[in-house]
């Protein structure tokens, strides 16, 4: 059925039966006061109107409005930094559950034609504000269509507020998106349980493996939680441009004592491996040689055959000239040849 807006003089009838000898039923609501314009003068209302070929009963009253009031009432684009953003449902769902699991930048469409980049983590959340508000939206709606069919006359049904629970479009800005984000994930749980975890990880005997599972809670060479002049006793762990390492000798940082430069001061954490052929060593750089120890780099088995007496940064290949190491080729039988016995 559809409804227009027409003009009409003040205390028009709610429902009214046209013409005697016809059954046509005209129904009004949401009726307004006209308002004038400059240099013009205001008289009257306006209303919707709709036409009922029999006398409508409130019940298909409340259903008219309420299909009008869906129909006039369009979602509000999202507007971010000016910029304006909208998607439908599927859409929407599509782009949460692909967001979710992203990191980085992508691109968001604005409803202009322009991309709009954006971090993943920002771009979820203006996904998220977007399926807020879309929720809003359906629940204000619903909730006016339960008091419009609550009404018992016409006049209880244009009592009924057709605005109110409206949502607000939603505006946002990046730069506060980001600050929110940063302020949620400090504050969460599990970054508070990592920033205890942190304050207490070089407190607590920890094996090589332990340690490594663990890398990303020990202090940062240099950092705020490490700065220089820090007093480092032996068995202290830190990590320096993503390795792990171990005080060697009790001292204070220094900036120019690097770890990996200066000998004996650090040593590497590695896994524990007892040095054997059957269980060498895995080579990294600024690691610390030992004679009669054997090593893996590469794919490569070496055997040192004099001790480096302090870290080096080279593959083992490297130091193969210089008298530290040799390449051990494996007794063992190949495989090939194994297959060829009979």
């Amino acid at each position: 059925m559809q409804a227009k807006r027409v003009n009409g003089t003040e205390g028009v009838a709610l429902m009214e039966r046209l013409d005697p000898n016809s059954p046509v039923y005209a129904v009004r609501w949401d009726i307004k006061e006209n308002k004038g314009t400059s240099g013009s003068s205001a008289f009257g209302v306006n209303y919707m109107e709709a036409m009922f070929a029999h006398e409508p009963s409130i019940e298909e009253v409340a259903l008219v409005v309420a299909d009008w009031l869906r129909s006039e009432t369009q979602p509000e684009p999202l507007q971010l930094d000016g910029d304006r953003l909208w998607y439908g449902p599927e859409e929407r769902s599509s782009l949460e559950s692909y967001l979710q699991g992203t990191e980085g930048t992508v691109k968001l469409r604005t409803l202009e034609g322009t991309l709009r980049t954006l971090d993943a983590a920002v771009a979820l959340r203006v996904i998220q504000e977007m399926n807020a508000y879309a929720v809003a939206l359906e629940s204000y709606l619903q909730g006016v269509a339960e008091q419009l069919d609550a009404a018992e006359d016409m006049e209880a049904l244009n009592a009924v507020n057709l605005t109110t629970g409206l949502p607000e479009k939603v505006m946002l800005v990046e730069e506060s998106l980001k600050e929110e984000l940063e302020d949620e994930e400090a504050n969460s749980p599990t970054a508070q349980a990592t920033k205890l975890a942190s304050m207490v990880v070089n407190k607590v005997p920890l094996t090589a493996a332990e340690a490594l599972s663990l890398k990303a809670l020990f202090p940062v060479w240099g950092s705020a939680r490490l700065p220089m002049g820090t007093k480092v006793a032996a068995g202290f762990r830190f990590t320096y441009e993503d390795t792990l390492y171990e005080v060697v000798l009790e001292h204070a940082l220094q900036a120019d004592w690097l770890p990996g430069v200066v000998p004996n001061l650090y040593k590497v954490v590695q896994e524990e491996h007892k040095g054997t052929e059957a269980d060498p060593i895995p080579w990294q750089h600024k690691m610390e040689l030992e004679e009669g120890k054997y090593y893996t780099d590469k794919g490569v088995l070496y055997r040192c055959i004099r001790s480096s007496g302090q870290t080096m940064d080279y593959d083992l290949k490297d130091l193969v000239s210089g008298g530290f190491v040799e390449e051990v080729v494996s007794s063992q039988p190949s495989s090939s040849v194994l297959s060829d016995e009979k």
